[in-house]
């Protein structure tokens, strides 16, 4: 939990680098597909993939064990459903791109 006040401009300055954040997380996880899976026989993935196979693994890697922790488990469930719906949308929009 932020308990300074964020300014507009570091605000908006977050808002403008996500979607570099996410093309690098794809880039990074293709590159790293390329250099060590691929040559083991498994087929190679571009950057869509790339980035779907990081929204899983972050998926399966998220739990605010913090806001449980401090009883507060209804935070704790709207972050959750905000975090999943957030990837559901982003990962729909991928796969839509995706589509031929």
């Amino acid at each position: 939990m932020i308990t300074e006040k964020q300014s507009p401009i570091s605000i908006a300055v977050a808002l403008l680098l996500i979607p570099f954040c996410i093309l690098l997380a794809a880039y990074t996880l293709k590159t790293l597909w390329w250099w060590f899976v691929v040559p083991l026989g498994v087929p190679p993935v571009g950057m869509a993939h790339a980035y779907g196979l990081s929204t899983i693994v972050a998926l399966m890697r998220y739990t605010d064990w913090k806001a449980v922790n401090e009883g507060k488990a209804l935070e704790s469930v709207m972050r959750s459903l905000g975090v999943n719906g957030m990837a559901l949308l982003c990962g729909y929009i991928v796969h839509r791109i995706m589509l031929p």
